[in-house]
């Protein structure tokens, strides 16, 4: 125990998931993207220097990168920025948008030593450092019946699933002796009793919280303290949709003019002759109808 009573750090797990590194947008443009996969560089060496300067073990919980769009520097900078946290143990967990084949970076990136990947969904135990076992599986469902080990912290690291108010199978993982659960299954962290979702280290949905990355502080009498750092990520922005008059072709103006509804009144009045440009009044119009449009019931009109 340190003065004052505290109990002693033992040893620090830096835990991060859903980077996405070179994910795209539907709607981004091409300078989007470079600024998107600029900004998830920036992430990933921000991760680095955390680990670099407070962890003991680094551990990637799955879509680090992107498989089907991934650049071909991304593997170089992957290991390139594992390799200089050497001797620090780091383990890879493979995830959705970057599964495990023959052609994943997982296979054919060189690794350096102190680099671990899971490559079975079947529950696999790490044992980076002394009194640390770190059990990995695809699932924390499939955590229910393995064997926590006597005298180590035992950690899980699942993918978990998604949906609900914790990841499936976590609480029936817990009687198996495992000390705390890492799963991220969701883009939003949330915390629970011995249970911890890092959320997006990157969010590519703008209902996404900043991205951030979680600091387990394990200490000698067995509980952890969680702390969450953020990394300067932030949800991006979906640019406003710009309509053009042709589209206008869909409505028939005429008809929906002779309406006895609120989109009727709303055309009749656009269409009035009025000192406004007639292009801002079809655009006006547009923009109203696609408002207007399935706001009520079949057979009951909007009034």
């Amino acid at each position: 125990m340190e003065g004052g009573g505290r109990p002693q750090r033992e040893l620090r797990v830096l835990t991060f998931a859903d980077l996405h590194l070179d994910r795209s947008v539907p709607w981004s443009t091409r300078e989007t993207g470079r600024t998107m996969r600029a900004a998830q560089q920036v992430a990933f060496d921000a991760i680095c220097a955390i680990a670099a300067a407070e962890a003991d073990v680094l551990i990637s919980a799955g879509d680090l990168y992107d498989y089907d769009r991934h650049h071909p520097d991304t593997g170089e900078l992957l290991r390139g920025g594992f390799e200089r946290l050497a001797p620090m143990p780091v383990l890879l967990l493979p995830g959705e948008s970057d599964p495990i084949d023959g052609l994943s970076l997982y296979e054919h990136v060189k690794w350096s030593a102190n680099v671990t990947v899971l490559r079975t969904s079947e529950p696999t135990s790490w044992r980076p450092l002394p009194g640390l076992t770190v059990w990995a599986a695809a699932d924390a469902a499939a955590l229910a019946g393995v064997a926590a080990e006597p005298g180590a912290f035992n950690l899980g690291v699942v993918r978990g699933g998604a949906g609900g108010s914790e990841p499936p199978g976590a609480a029936s993982a817990r009687p198996g002796g495992l000390q705390h659960v890492v799963a991220a299954w969701s883009h939003h962290p949330s915390d629970g009793l011995r249970e911890t979702c890092p959320g997006a280290a990157y969010p590519v949905d703008p209902e996404d919280p900043p991205g951030g990355v979680v600091v387990l502080n394990i200490l000698e009498v067995g509980s952890v303290d969680v702390t969450r750092r953020e990394i300067g990520t932030y949800a991006p922005t979906r640019p406003p949709r710009r309509f053009t008059t042709d589209e206008l072709a869909a409505y028939d103006l005429a008809a929906i003019g002779q309406e006895q509804t609120v989109r009727g009144e709303f055309v009749r009045t656009l269409l009035t002759p009025e000192e406004s440009p007639v292009h801002l009044r079809r655009l006006a119009l547009l923009s109203g109808l696609r408002a207007l449009d399935g706001t009520a019931p079949e057979g009951h009109p909007t009034r």
